[in-house]
C-alpha cells in the first residue's frame, strides 16, 4: 500500500478540517444571520412603538374632537330651543266701549303653547295728576294649545265704575 495508495490517512485530515473549516463558516454565519435578526427586531419594535405613541395620541385627538362636537352640538340644541319657545303676546287690547275690554293674544314664537295664563290689571286714573279713581281691577284668563303663529279668540271683560252718565257728564264737565 504505499505511495499509490488512493486513501491515506493525510487525505483524510484535510478533508476532516476542510469539514471542520466549513462548519465554523456556516456557524459564523449562523450568528451574523441571528445578529442581524436580532437588530432588525429591534428596529422593528422601535417602528411598532412609534406609530404606538402617534396612535395614542390621535385617539386623544378624536377624543377632543369628539367632545368639542358634542359641546357644539349640545350649545347649538340650547339655542335653538331658545329661539323656538312659545310666546304669547297682546294682541289686541281694545277699550273702546268703556264698558268692556276685548283682550286677545298671539303666540308669536316658533312651537306651540300647550297652556297660557293672562292676567290683565285695568285701573282709572284722574287727569292730569294720575291719582287712582277706584280700585283696580284684575282680569284672568287662560288659552290652551296655541300654536305657532295663532291668536286666540277674543276675550270680553266688564269694566266696573264705568256708566253712561258718567261719560255723559265728563263731557259737560270738559265743555264748561
Amino acid at each position: 500500500m504505499g505511495k499509490d495508495s488512493q486513501c491515506s490517512s493525510s487525505d483524510e485530515n484535510d478533508k476532516t478540517t476542510k469539514l471542520q473549516q466549513d462548519i465554523r463558516r456556516g456557524e459564523y454565519w449562523l450568528i451574523g444571520i441571528s445578529g442581524a435578526a436580532f437588530v432588525l427586531n429591534i428596529v422593528i419594535a422601535v417602528i411598532y412603538y412609534g406609530q404606538l405613541h402617534q396612535m395614542r395620541k390621535a385617539t386623544k385627538a378624536t377624543q377632543t374632537a369628539a367632545e368639542a362636537a358634542k359641546n357644539s352640538a349640545d350649545l347649538q340644541r340650547t339655542i335653538v330651543e331658545g329661539t323656538q319657545t312659545a310666546e304669547v303676546m297682546p294682541q289686541e287690547l281694545n277699550l273702546d266701549d268703556r264698558k268692556f275690554l276685548r283682550v286677545s293674544v298671539m303666540n308669536v314664537g316658533g312651537v306651540a303653547s300647550a297652556r297660557s295664563s293672562v292676567d290683565i290689571e285695568v285701573s282709572r286714573q284722574h287727569l292730569p295728576d294720575k291719582l287712582p279713581l277706584g280700585t283696580t281691577q284684575v282680569f284672568h284668563f287662560t288659552v290652551d294649545s296655541l300654536r305657532a303663529r295663532q291668536s286666540s279668540g277674543a276675550h270680553v271683560f266688564e269694566i266696573l265704575g264705568y256708566s253712561v252718565l258718567q261719560k255723559h257728564t265728563e263731557k259737560e264737565f270738559i265743555m264748561n
